[in-house]
């Protein structure tokens, strides 16, 4: 909504007439959503207050990351107040054309809570995945203390706990594109018309992209799989006219949160993702080369197929710690595994698909562990269903 409000002058109205609107949205969406009971008490003494535990640990020491001085405060500061590159202004820090609305987020939360305090934005994400992944372990694992500890295994991994007192980003849309998964794999529902669950798939996964680029490694394969599901049983299968106008309307939502900063980009640089893949969009004002930091993943397409796996035993091209536990390896091969030995569980198989192709589409990309959370926050959701006591399935 900020975005959206950019080029409305002032200062003080745009920022109220945002927050009007997203209250709206928030009270339009909440009255139409089924209601979700809370959580147990389980889940929150053995999941919520660790992460918050480990947000606590480091709180109190100031965030000063090379990347979150250099652009992560400036985008979030300027972004409140309009376009982060106004006319005539200069400002030397790095990357001053990245869509900085996961940057506002943290940024609102560092103007009510202050510097320390504003961190907490990302344990709260985290805590937020930690209660979708609740929901959609609930059907599989009936004990509710085995449920709490796989979810604590899931979330607990060196990537998200390194990020869950800091002002990097990460974070911030794994709740989305989970949420986008549990739609995706879900059954078609003669109750709910397919046009109103695809604008809310393309509106969560177009928000995750407009927080973070990269994110569409896993947004093409959740696509991808929701229309595989949706589309594929013969008895019940939409007409072609429900399929197209569902197919326009997700498109819509998923276009409406990056538009405000894609056009901006595209009036002023002629490239809608500036700098970047300026090969193939030849704005004048940068090289015509695609950026690519060389430093990190695979050193080749062939090995990039393999990347999530053969990441363990390369783990100075993973990041910056040069070590890794190898939950993201782990979780990528069982995920490969489940696709081959249970062939009639379309839940699973599809958890895996996301997981199996969003990893080598990251691979592809960066290979860079930060970009490729939500693969290993798939592949520890895998990993649990395997060894679901209550499942009973059958080797095929």
């Amino acid at each position: 909504m900020r975005q959206a409000l950019w080029l409305m002058p002032g200062r003080i109205l745009p920022v109220v007439l945002s927050a009007a609107a997203g209250l709206v949205a928030v009270a339009l969406v909440r009255r139409s959503a089924p209601e979700r009971p809370s959580p147990p008490l389980v889940f929150w003494l053995t999941v919520a207050v660790p992460v918050l535990a480990f947000w606590a640990l480091r709180a109190s020491r100031v965030d000063i990351g090379y990347d979150v001085l250099n652009y992560h405060l400036m985008h979030g500061e300027r972004g409140l107040w309009g376009p982060i590159f106004p006319p005539g202004d200069f400002y030397p820090f790095f990357f001053p054309y990245l869509n900085p609305a996961a940057d506002l987020v943290t940024a609102m939360f560092r103007a009510v809570l202050g510097y320390r305090g504003g961190t907490i934005a990302c344990a709260l994400a985290l805590v937020w995945t930690a209660e979708l992944l609740w929901r959609l372990l609930a059907p599989h694992v009936r004990n509710e203390r085995a449920r709490a500890v796989a979810v604590l295994l899931a979330v607990a991994t060196e990537g998200m706990l390194w990020e869950v007192s800091g002002y990097m980003v990460d974070l911030l849309s794994l709740p989305l594109l989970l949420e986008a998964t549990r739609i995706a794999t879900e059954a078609p529902r003669q109750d709910r018309p397919l046009h109103r669950r695809t604008a809310i798939l393309g509106l969560l996964l177009g928000t995750a992209v407009a927080l973070k680029l990269t994110n569409l490694v896993f947004v093409v394969p959740v696509a991808l799989v929701a229309l595989v599901r949706w589309l594929g049983p013969r008895e019940g299968r939409p007409g072609m006219a429900a399929v197209l106008g569902a197919s326009a309307a997700g498109l819509v939502a998923a276009a409406l949160p990056v538009a405000p900063h894609v056009l901006l980009l595209l009036g002023t640089t002629g490239n809608p993702v500036f700098p970047y893949f300026n090969e193939l969009f030849k704005s004048p004002l940068f090289p015509e080369f695609n950026i690519k930091d060389l430093r990190w993943g695979p050193t080749s397409p062939l090995q990039a197929l393999v990347w999530p796996a053969l990441s363990a035993l390369r783990p100075e091209r993973l990041s910056e710690f040069g070590v890794t536990s190898g939950r993201l390896a782990l979780g990528w091969l069982a995920a490969l595994a489940t696709l081959v030995a249970f062939r009639k569980d379309p839940f699973l198989r599809s958890i895996s698909a996301i997981a199996l192709l969003g990893g080598v589409l990251w691979s592809l990309g960066t290979g860079y562990h930060r970009y490729g959370l939500f693969a290993e926050l798939l592949g520890g959701l895998v990993l649990a269903l395997l060894v679901a006591p209550a499942r009973r399935r059958r080797f095929r």
